[in-house]
This record gives C-alpha cells, structure tokens and sequence, in this order.
C-alpha cells in the first residue's frame, strides 16, 4: 500500500435506494460521500482541536475555502468498490415500507446491497509525508463516528443507505460514540441484523420498527378497517399530546384548516365538517416540523363520498423562499434521523430551525389558504418527551387486539443523554 493511500472495509447495513442501479458496480458513490466526509471532519477537528482544519490539508483555491463556508474540501480523494457481486433488490410497497412510491415517474426504482461488503479507499494528494499521514490518520480514526451518524442515496433520512465502520463493537460503545456528535437521542432494540444477506421485506425488523415509531411520533394511522379497537383514528404524538407553545397550542392543525376552509373530509362522527373562512392563527402547519408532504387527497366533499380516485380533491402544498422567490415543497431536511444499527434503531435529532416559522400555501383550484409553521421546536425534547408517552400510553392504551397492537408493544423506546424513561 502506497504511504498516499489507505484501504478501509465498510459494511452495508441497509439497502441504498440508488438512480445508477443498472450500471456495473454501482455502490455508494464518492461523490456523495466525500462533501459529508470533509463536512463531518471539519467538525470534528474544531470540536477538538478549537479551530479550523490546516490549511496544508485544504485543496488550494478550490470553491468554499475561502473562509466563509462552514467547512473546507480537504486534498483526498475517496474510491468505492463493493467486495464481491452487489445484489439488486426491486423497491416496491411490501418491501420498502419507509418508501414512498416510485415519484410518478413510471419507472421502477431499485435497491443495492453489498453483502460482502465494500472497500473504501481514501488517497491523500498532499505532497509533505507528515501533514499527509496526519491527515489518513485523522480520517481513520473518525471513520467508525462518521458512519455512525450519516445514511447515503434516497430516503435517507429513513434509514436506508446505512453503512458501517466496525461493525462488530458492542450497541454500548456505539451508543457511547454517537453521544459524541448527538448528545441526546432516542432508539430501540432489534435482533442482530444478518449483514450478509440483502433481503428485505415487511418482516425486516427495523424497517418495520422504524415505520411504527414514526407513525406514533407524527401521522398515526388510520385504522377504519380493523375491528375491535378502541378508537380507529390514531393520532401521532406530534398532533395529539405533545405540548407546542402557549399560542400554538391553541391552534388548530393543518388538517383541521383543510376540511373547514376546503370542505372536503368528514368530521370524527362522520359528518361535513362547517366550513369557514380560517382567520390569521387560528391554525399551525406543526406536521411540517417532522417532515412535509407535497399533496393531500380526500375522498369526500362537501360531505359527498367519491369514489373514482381521479376525481378526488387534490391539496397542494408549497412554499415560496424569501431570499430567492422559488416555488417548492421538498427543500427541508427532516429533524430525525433513522440510524441502523446491527442491534438497534435510532432516531438523532436534528435542527428544525430550517423550516420554523415559514408560510405555506395550500391550494385546490383556484381557493388558496395560507398558514405557517410554529415558531419553536426543540427536536431533542420532543423526542425525550415522546418516548414516555410511547412507553407509558402509546401501544397498550390505543389498541384493544390486533397485530399492530402486538407489534407496537413489543418496541420499548430508550432515552440516552436526557429523560431516562
């Protein structure tokens, strides 16, 4: 081995949804891994060390080193090449349930998995010997972290495009070394994951685990279908429980908002809901906080059943940035992060400064509404909060029998740096 280069074996924990699926070789690519490597290393040296990267380590005169940008490109190259044949797993609702469809395009989207694993191999183009072995020596040590708390490819922030960097130390030392960049997370425990086989279906622990967690922290289900239950309208703990601010909590959410300015949906009872015109804060988008979705579709209105899904009221949502007067709906990062990890899943709090206090327009025709996020968020204190709730009310208080009943029970949420509960 070249003193220029270091090899590192990475292991695949969870498909990544990839658009170059047909090409040969295809794996997580260093195009997306290196901008979040030199990012999260950048960060590292100034928690550290107290200041910023040397400057021997940047690539003179490249875009964002110039002082302003909160990280710089580092002089290395990185190089994927999956260790043995990839396997090529077809997305499809039964088995990505954390996916949301095929984006409308027709075209079907595929999974890949490495089973074997992939080799990681890291060049440093820095000419000095000493400030080039600081550098590989840098980026090994902080390898296992860096892989700890980042997913590649699409719906990432679900948990799919999961690798590793030692994957053999125990759940306690993992933990321990997320704490370092996520001082308070949550997760729960799941069997060993196989890390040699690449099937995945509704029966994949974690996937499965993954989807009934966060369907308790926001959605929660509908559940018309199932007999014997004591409510079939499951709120998530986002729109039911959990507290917002003085102000906020008097608002109504989102959904409210639609069926009574749209007319469209029907009451808890069944009935049309009263339509009226929604006054300023009368109502808070507060889903958005957990993620956004760019349409909604009812299937009544004006208290009418409607049958054909074509004919369904479609609501449409978005945004218009301030600074560049852009349209969009699909440009905020989810808070939460899902982490897989061979015996757990976890869920690391991110900032949802992003998309606080921001106006949306929700719109069907020519009739628009507008309404806007909360203004406050602590992300981490949700999730502390969420985790007694979910363990003390959540799966035994809402489900008098079923499957879902059973699942949700057996998943007990943990709390590390905050709450214990």
């Amino acid at each position: 081995m070249s003193s220029f280069s270091r090899k590192f074996t990475i292991r695949q924990v969870t498909p990544i949804i990839h658009f170059q699926f047909g090409e040969a070789d295809a794996t997580l690519r260093a195009t997306e891994l290196k901008p979040k490597l030199d990012r999260f290393l950048c960060g590292r040296y100034r928690a550290e060390q107290g200041e910023t990267v040397p400057e021997a380590w940047q690539i003179a005169d490249a875009p964002g080193n110039d002082g302003r940008s909160d990280y710089y490109h580092l002089n290395y190259k990185a190089q994927m090449f999956p260790k043995g044949e990839t396997a090529k797993i077809e997305v499809g609702q039964n088995n990505f349930p954390m996916y949301f469809g095929n984006m409308g395009d027709g075209e079907k989207k595929h999974g890949l998995f490495c089973p074997e694993g992939l080799t990681l191999k890291i060049t440093c183009l820095i000419s000095d010997k000493a400030q080039r072995e600081a550098l590989l020596t840098f980026i090994g040590e902080n390898l296992e972290l860096f892989f700890l708390t980042h997913n590649f490819g699409t719906r990432q922030t679900k948990g799919y495009g999961g690798f590793l960097y030692c994957p053999e130390h125990s759940l306690a030392e993992q933990l321990a070394l997320v704490q370092k960049v996520y001082p308070r997370f949550i997760y729960c425990k799941i069997k060993r994951i196989n890390l040699d086989v690449a099937a995945i279906d509704r029966n994949t622990e974690w996937a499965k685990s993954a989807d009934l967690v966060c369907m308790a922290m926001k959605t929660g289900r509908n559940l018309r279908k199932l007999k014997n239950i004591e409510d079939n309208d499951i709120k998530g703990y986002l729109m039911k429980d959990y507290p917002m601010t003085d102000g906020e909590d008097k608002a109504g959410n989102d959904k409210a908002m639609m069926k009574g300015a749209f007319g469209v949906g029907l009451t808890k009872d069944g009935k049309m809901p009263e339509q009226h015109q929604p006054e300023p804060g009368e109502y808070s988008f507060k889903r958005a906080v957990l993620g956004l979705t760019d349409t909604y579709t009812f299937h009544q209105e004006n208290g009418k059943e409607i049958r054909k899904q074509e004919d369904c009221p479609v609501i449409t949502v978005t945004h218009t940035d301030d600074q560049t007067a852009k349209t969009y709906i699909n440009r905020f990062p989810s808070p939460v992060l899902v982490k897989v990890l061979p015996t757990a899943v976890c869920f690391l709090p991110e900032d949802a400064g992003p998309i606080l206090d921001k106006e949306f327009a929700f719109q069907c025709g020519e009739h628009k509404e507008v309404i806007s996020t909360p203004a406050v968020f602590d992300t981490a204190q949700f999730l502390e909060k969420f985790v007694g709730w979910y363990n003390g009310e959540f799966p035994a208080g809402k489900f008098q029998s079923g499957s879902l009943r059973d699942r949700c029970s057996k998943i007990r949420l943990y709390s590390v740096g905050g709450e214990q509960t």
